[in-house]
């Protein structure tokens, strides 16, 4: 977490995120990402090459980084 206080659920699992957080996120894993308060937040996202995400409505979006 670069800046900002998101709130992330990850499975049935709900975190306030602040400045200096780290997240891992698993394979498979259901992930919600939240911005409750409204300010801007801004994260450090790494991923594998192929990551591939599923939206909630089944969509898909590949990264370009993960390319």
């Amino acid at each position: 977490m670069l800046d900002g206080t998101p709130v992330i659920t990850l499975d049935d699992s709900r975190f306030e995120l602040s400045v200096g957080d780290v997240v891992f996120v698993p394979e498979s894993a259901t992930v919600q990402l939240d911005n409750p308060n409204g300010s801007v937040a801004s994260l450090w996202v790494t991923t594998s090459v192929g990551m591939t995400a599923i939206t909630a409505d089944r969509g898909t979006i590949t990264p370009p980084w993960a390319c």
